[in-house]
């Protein structure tokens, strides 16, 4: 009778706890992808589960049923099936589905078994199979297509010789892929039981670029499976991503695999025909065999335009096979993304106990290039410089151009795979056009003028539009460059001569415009002179008018600006030149405006860092600090830099210090003065404590009898809180990251507290940091993080006796820390296995009466299942207990 008990007891715990376990299909490999088919805005999406099984096999089904993650499931029918060889069918299920809006939705397919004898899993043929899939829908990014694995997910390897695999994922919308192993599912978020990683030789590694699996080397012969994550991300952001799980089957042999060249990535230009200078080649050391060079990727499924294969040695009893690789791109095919090629060699198909076909695999990438714009040309004007240039002959589908600029030669010239413009070369992004035709451009610095003498020069690019609207620039075209005629004034200096607010001066020079065509442009002249309080003159005042009869009496060309508060404000200037013509004014241009220096000073721990700015029309190369003498105003030089910030350390906190900065500038022509030579204002600053002191070491534990915990915390080294005045507590519930402050301790010999929060009547588990601050208000970091658990005592009691005396009515868990339970499955049955009792509560509160009928329970023992659902740091952890209950009245 006992064991008859125990074995029923035993179904039950089985039903209880694993309703889901059935026996009835064998499935190998699949995953499940998927392609938006409808606008950005009704959501209908293509989806397709394919799957691999074996051929004797339940698995092999007439439908699936599919889980969209929008609440829906369908019934899919089969819509194709092979046999590809080894026991196995190929086995795809496709099916339309309409989301109802934008979010994140997981494809999920469950299927009851796995094959039999799986290696690096437990119990594989009784193992769920489940592979998923998520699909997001955002508008803003465009539409999406999944990853499409090109290689089938079943591979053979010999024990004892290196093996790789690859994918071979070509993305559609030329989305970046990143490559991950994880192990295989047997629901979501649950892997297969007793899984671990094949073991090797040296390394079982998995490229996270290129996608390449290598195993170095298998050690065991049996049949492994791995599932691989393969994520998409669009401008750095992930947009989804799909689980292929796969079957890697190991045999023993003696054969060894054949040797491919390396191939290097490379680039072609659309419209160009890549031809690989050195074809493909591959070896085997084994004689009496031949090899078979097979290519797939993205070039070779396009819908125009496919690479192509040719294989020049393709007969049998050869140690070598060669092959010769092309590829013209059309000009859809331009995009960001290279197109990845593998090219695969199999040795012979003879199969046997002692001869597995082998291969080797060679990945490499192709990146396909707009061509560039053609014969750029300049031409100047009094106002700018007119650019026009011919469209790309071959692509037509450029959707514009960028133009780029930057003063003086750069010499530079663009190389292989180098599109656009680098920061290197110099050049800038000036501006942009839109449209095929649109191969004009007038550079007049948009609208501020360009700076006369000065050498400009450009280089153009086409602009194409790929997959989703994504913008890639070709290669760059040839340089040109022009000179503007010195027909305007060109401000050189606004030099701070005198610091003060009130009283401030600044001096202003201006070149004259002395290769103005007077002939043309007659006099009287006129300089307008205006004046702003910022750096990019945006709110200009006339402070100034300059009048010459003749260009030759135009000499004057500098202004002191004075009785202005230089020490608080930035300011530029810009010269606007006038001519006459039949007795009136009209307006010639203007010198583009130039600002002073303006000098900022935030303190530090014993430093002063030094930041300025300006905005000027010529070059400054570098600047030289100055800081005050002490005692009789003099400034001494102290140091020299090329950038706009200078820290000054080795200072004394608390003591004031005066600064001002010198530049040394140039203009790119011979007519300016050379060097260009301003000053900054004098701007004074004291050091102050900025560091952040260390913080402490911190320890914790759990005092659960009086639902608290107890922190301490001390210093090893104490060198770096000499100055730590008290303490701030931070708390995270279970393994949260988001902590928050709960206490602050005064004092820095204070080293102990407890919390005892109500809040941690419920749980204790939660963690901690500490952070010490200092006399200055300085914060550290937080401390090490220390977590404390809870101790849950659930205690079942094996008798009691609902008799009404008030004295145990009620079964309920003997007193312990059961308040750290989140909830129970508690289920009681009479000896005939006849639920009488169940409940979530953990107080239980069985008062011996049924469920269903409230009627009192005979006196007698009961047999009771319980899972206990304990409260941890990581969570739930869930126990079972089981037992006898004694109940007498």
């Amino acid at each position: 009778m006992k064991i008859v008990l125990k074995y029923i007891l035993l179904l039950i715990f089985i039903a209880v706890l694993f309703p889901k376990i059935s026996f009835a299909t064998h499935n190998r490999a699949g995953e499940i992808t998927y392609k938006q088919i409808g606008s950005l805005l009704d959501y209908k999406f293509e989806i397709t589960v394919t799957t691999y099984t074996e051929i004797q096999s339940p698995a092999n089904r007439a439908s699936i049923d599919l889980i969209f993650g929008d609440g829906n499931t369908e019934n899919v029918p089969l819509s194709n099936r092979k046999n590809i060889g080894n026991s196995t069918y190929y086995n795809k299920y496709t099916t339309v589905h309409t989301y109802p809006g934008p979010g994140k939705y997981k494809l999920e397919f469950y299927d009851p078994n796995r094959i039999a004898d799986v290696v690096n899993m437990g119990n594989s043929v009784y193992t769920p199979f489940y592979i998923h899939t998520e699909l997001q829908i955002s508008p803003s990014r465009g539409l999406n297509r999944s990853p499409i694995l090109l290689q089938p997910p079943i591979d053979y390897a010999q024990k004892g010789e290196f093996f790789e695999h690859n994918p071979n994922a070509y993305d559609p919308d030329g989305d970046s892929l990143v490559f991950t192993l994880i192990p295989p599912k047997q629901n979501s978020n649950e892997d297969v039981y007793n899984y671990y990683k094949p073991g090797a030789k040296n390394c079982f590694c998995l490229d996270n670029y290129t996608g390449e699996l290598f195993w170095d080397y298998p050690d065991t012969i049996g049949i492994f499976n791995i599932a691989i994550l393969v994520e998409e991300f669009r401008n750095k952001k992930r947009i989804g991503y799909i689980v292929r799980d796969m079957q890697i089957i190991v045999v023993p042999g003696n054969n060894h695999p054949p040797k491919i060249q390396p191939i290097a990535d490379t680039c072609v230009e659309a419209g160009k025909n890549l031809k690989l200078i050195i074809p493909v080649t591959a070896t085997d050391i084994d004689v009496n065999q031949f090899i078979i060079l097979s290519a797939n990727g993205g070039p070779f499924i396009q819908s125009s335009n496919k690479a192509i294969l040719t294989p020049t040695n393709p007969v049998t009893a050869q140690t070598k096979v060669t092959g010769n690789f092309e590829w013209a791109p059309s000009c859809n095919a331009i995009r960001d993304e290279p197109y990845a090629v593998v090219f695969k060699a199999k040795d012979s198909v003879r199969y046997s106990s002692s001869h597995l076909p082998l291969v080797d695999l060679e990945h490499f990438f192709i990146k396909v290039v707009g061509p560039a714009p053609e014969n750029l040309t300049v031409n100047n004007t009094i106002k700018g410089i007119d650019l026009s240039w011919e469209p790309p002959s071959v692509c037509t589908n450029a959707w514009g151009y960028n133009i780029y600029r930057k003063i003086d030669s750069s010499f530079w010239d663009t190389t292989v795979c180098e599109t656009a413009l680098p920061k290197y070369s110099g050049f800038r992004l000036l501006d942009s056009t839109f449209g095929y035709n649109q191969t004009k451009y007038f550079d007049d610095n948009k609208g501020n003028g360009l700076i006369p003498g000065v050498i400009y020069c450009y280089r153009i690019t086409a602009y194409y539009v790929g997959e989703n609207y994504k913008v890639v620039e070709g290669y760059a075209s040839n340089e040109v460059c022009a000179r503007l005629n010195k027909d305007l004034p060109v401000i050189t200096h606004v030099d701070i001569e005198k610091t003060n607010e009130t009283n401030g001066k600044i001096f202003v020079d201006w070149s004259k415009p002395n290769e103005l065509d007077t002939n043309i442009y007659k006099g009287p002249y006129r300089y307008d002179i205006f004046r702003s309080k910022d750096k990019n003159h945006d709110s200009p005042k006339l402070i100034k008018q300059i009048n010459a009869n003749s260009f030759y009496q135009l000499t004057d060309t500098i202004l002191i600006d004075s009785q202005i508060n230089t020490a608080n404000n930035q300011f530029s200037y810009r010269i606007d030149f006038y001519g006459t013509e039949q007795g009136n004014n009209y307006f010639l241009g203007n010198a583009k405006s130039a600002s002073s220096i303006f000098l900022n000073i935030t303190p530090s721990h014993n430093s002063l860092v030094l930041n300025w700015d300006e905005n000027v029309p010529w070059y400054n190369n570098h600047y030289i600090i100055y800081r005050q003498r002490s005692g009789n105003g003099e400034f001494d030089s102290i140091g020299t830099t090329q950038q706009k910030t200078y820290t000054d350390s080795g200072l004394t906190n608390g003591f004031d210090y005066c600064y001002k900065i010198k530049s040394f500038g140039y203009f790119s022509s011979s007519n300016f003065v050379y060097p260009i030579i301003n000053f900054s204002q004098e701007k004074c600053a004291f050091p102050v404590d900025t560091i952040k002191p260390c913080p402490p070491n911190l320890q914790a534990k759990s005092i659960c009898e009086q639902d608290l915990s107890e922190l301490s915390w001390f210093y090893i080294d104490s060198s770096c809180a000499i100055d730590v005045i008290g303490y701030n507590i931070y708390y995270s519930e279970l393994l949260k990251e988001d902590y928050s402050l709960i206490k602050k301790v005064n004092g820095y010999y204070t080293r102990f507290y407890q919390d005892q929060r109500i809040e941690l009547e419920h749980s204790l588990a939660g963690c901690y940091h500490i952070t010490a601050i200092d006399s200055y208000g300085n914060e550290s970091v937080f401390s090490n993080k220390v977590c404390v658990d809870n101790c849950p005592d659930y205690i079942l009691p094996n008798i009691f006796t609902p008799n009404g005396d008030g004295v145990n009515d009620t079964y309920h868990p003997i007193t312990g820390g059961f308040q750290h339970i989140e909830k129970v499955d508690f289920y009681v049955y009479n000896r005939w296995m006849q639920l009488v009792f169940e409940t979530n509560n953990p107080e239980l509160n069985w008062d011996g009466k049924e469920n269903e009928e409230n009627k009192d329970c005979s006196e007698g023992t009961y047999y009771y299942i319980c899972r206990v659902y304990q409260i941890y740091l990581n969570g739930l952890k869930p126990i079972t207990k089981k037992g006898t209950i004694t109940l007498i009245r």
